[in-house]
């Protein structure tokens, strides 16, 4: 094993380990105090309170539309984060509504601390972490790595996305998964599939190799589409 494989190895074990345990590095997680529901439009969302006993933040009502198209691209991608830091903000355009005339048309909220921490921690995924660890070490050929690229791809997910992360973490944190961490183990696959046809099916591994980067292309234009305005 040379320097540089052993840096990469060094570096990949760091990396791991701090996904790993990066539920645990943030602070406490925190919650928006409402419930997104589909609207009765493509674009918008029915806000209603997560519970009786919980106050909607100011300026909302149950019921409230939000218009999402007409959200910042930041608000956008936080607001699909499944966890966020206490602090976090929120511009919500409201739609019109009955009921709304003479109200604002733009509410600001914040997240609260949630001290329910109940499956905060992704357990599930340490396992995907573990085994793709033993193959950065043990690996000695192109399949053990793409194995290893998939795993920690499946690995990182929900630990990546659960992480509570305080601005402005949280929206490099999304566009990490998005672009990043969902992509990984689709390359993981292709390097699997190219190692165990070699050089016996040259026509075959080309097609593949042709077939992914039109796959990544689509995925990307669907996710930018998606995510801009």
């Amino acid at each position: 094993m040379g320097r540089k494989g052993l840096a990469a190895r060094i570096a990949a074990t760091v990396a791991l380990l701090l996904v790993g345990g990066l539920p645990w590095l943030a602070p406490v997680p925190g919650d928006w105090q409402m419930r997104w529901d589909t609207g009765p439009v493509a674009g918008s969302v029915v806000l209603s309170p997560v519970s009786d006993r919980v106050p909607s933040p100011e300026g909302l009502r149950a019921g409230d539309v939000v218009d999402t198209t007409a959200m910042s691209v930041r608000d956008r991608l936080v607001s699909g984060n499944p966890s966020v830091a206490p602090g976090t903000a929120l511009v919500l355009p409201l739609a019109e509504s009955p009921g709304r005339e003479g109200a604002r048309d733009r509410v600001e909220v914040r997240a609260v601390a949630d001290d329910d921490l109940s499956g905060r921690y992704p357990w599930r995924e340490w396992p995907f972490l573990l085994l793709a660890l033993l193959l950065v070490w043990k690996g000695r050929d192109r399949v053990a790595w793409g194995v290893a690229l998939l795993l920690a791809g499946v690995g990182m997910l929900a630990p990546v996305l659960w992480a509570p992360l305080a601005s402005p973490w949280n929206l490099p944190q999304r566009l990490f998964v998005e672009y990043v961490v969902r992509l990984m183990a689709a390359f993981g696959a292709l390097m699997v599939l190219l190692g165990l046809l070699g050089h016996h099916a040259p026509r075959l591994s080309r097609a593949i190799k042709l077939t992914h980067v039109a796959l990544f292309a689509l995925y990307y234009v669907d996710r930018l589409g998606r995510d801009l305005p």
